[in-house]
């Protein structure tokens, strides 16, 4: 009897211990749960680049980018873009490690040389050099050959194309900036164009495009910029692009290669970047697909195909929220004249600025928008109803008269041509608006 007494509290004393080293397995493997690898990955990332997203660069153009970077990683304070020139000479000098930019020119692959710096270029998305010229200019297309002839000056008045019986005006950029650059290697190749006079050389993209899109005998001019920021950062409805050997510049033709100027944007590093870098595992992310994804929500053209949206061609800019949105404009009245400010160097604000603080604008500017189109329904441009455009969306401008200027380019997926709508901003609503507001409207990009 003694034994059979112990027989049950050993027997028990053993499951006992059976069933805490089973708890005990279960809690360790809890500690250890397996994560998606995406989701290591882009831990791993986070981690690694503390304190090192000082250390990047670029151009204008890249800097919604390296935006969607820090909003995917976490980098605290965005990183500084000094220009394409500048980026370069900071890369060279050691200043930075890290470029988002176009390819460099020759003078920095010389400057670059002299300094025992040998670059590493990796292209990251696709872009292309784009041809601009005044919204009342008839030219809509030129050849490569054309292109070459206006820049060296073979053609000097627009009836030679088709066009007005007026001398052209071929604007230039800045010698080292990241258009200058592509405009020599694309559109020139080789052949040397004329010295512009001074009046005729913009240091900044901005400042290119508002010199053609001038209402002040800008008709006449022809300037470049890349597809990027004009279909992006600094749209507005005084210009257009020019098809190129019959192509024009769009999303989907830059991403099949038929638009004959395409080319890429860059990350740069120095040759002698460890292979464990962060910025080398940041630049290896930003390639796969997930990296791709978070760059073409950003609006940039992926390398590859990726199959993430439910129309290929439309550009992920009409992506979004068509209902919710809230103004961050302030609460101060300021007055059309006040506009400018929505310009902050070259890049517009978002378009919540001009509204006032929790202000939903972009109900009230969709429901604007499909009031004009249900008056409007003969004018035969509509491709598919009307779903609305998304919160912050970037083709927009503030008139003289305080009218919110909506701008559809070629390309957009509601209507088969560039399309305006102007939107009535009232003085209860926005900062921007006049005292006096005028009608909206809308109408075709020209007649």
């Amino acid at each position: 009897m003694r034994h059979n007494r112990w027989m049950l509290p050993c027997g028990l004393l053993f499951l006992a211990v059976l069933f805490l080293a089973a708890c005990q397995k279960q809690s360790d493997s809890a500690k250890h749960v397996q994560l998606p690898v995406q989701i290591e990955q882009r831990l791993d990332i986070k981690t690694a680049m503390f304190g090192f997203w000082e250390v990047i660069d670029g151009s204008t153009a890249t800097i919604p980018l390296t935006m969607a970077l820090c909003e995917t990683f976490g980098c605290g304070d965005l990183p500084r873009h000094n220009t394409t020139p500048d980026a370069y000479n900071n890369l060279i000098s050691g200043k930075v490690d890290l470029l988002f930019v176009t390819y460099p020119s020759e003078g920095e692959l010389a400057k670059a040389r002299i300094s025992g710096i040998e670059m590493e270029i990796i292209p990251i998305v696709k872009d292309a050099l784009v041809f601009l010229v005044n919204v009342e200019n008839p030219v809509d297309n030129l050849s490569l050959s054309q292109i070459r002839d206006i820049y060296t000056g073979k053609i000097a008045r627009w009836n030679a194309l088709g066009g007005m019986d007026e001398a052209i005006m071929p604007y230039q950029r800045s010698v080292n900036s990241g258009s200058q650059t592509l405009f020599l290697k694309l559109a020139m190749n080789g052949v040397r164009p004329m010295a512009p006079p001074f009046e005729y050389v913009r240091g900044g993209m901005m400042e290119l495009v508002k010199a053609v899109s001038s209402y002040d005998n800008a008709k006449n001019a022809i300037g470049y910029s890349v597809f990027y920021y004009t279909n992006n950062m600094y749209g507005n409805s005084q210009f257009k692009l020019l098809g190129i050997d019959g192509v024009k510049p769009t999303r989907d033709s830059i991403a099949r290669g038929t638009y004959p100027l395409g080319d890429h944007y860059y990350a740069v590093i120095r040759k002698g970047t460890p292979a464990d870098s962060p910025l080398r595992q940041l630049i290896s992310w930003l390639l796969t697909t997930e990296g791709q994804t978070v760059a073409a929500r950003a609006g940039y053209v992926p390398i590859r195909p990726l199959g993430i949206w439910p129309d290929t061609v439309t550009d992920p800019i009409y992506s979004g929220d068509a209902e919710n949105s809230s103004g961050t404009g302030g609460v101060i009245q300021k007055g059309p004249e006040a506009a400018e400010e929505l310009l902050t160097n070259g890049v517009r604000k978002p378009m919540s600025d001009v509204f006032y603080d929790g202000y939903n604008y972009i109900q009230y500017i969709n429901q604007r928008i499909m009031n004009e189109l249900n008056k409007n329904r003969r004018d035969g441009h509509l491709l598919r109803p009307f779903t609305g455009i998304p919160k912050d969306y970037p083709h927009y401008e503030v008139s003289d008269r305080g009218n919110l200027i909506i701008h559809f380019p070629d390309g957009n997926p509601f209507f088969s041509r560039s399309m305006i709508i102007r939107v009535e901003l009232t003085p209860d609503i926005s900062p921007y608006a006049s005292r006096n507001p005028k009608n909206s409207g809308v109408k075709p990009m020209q007649p």
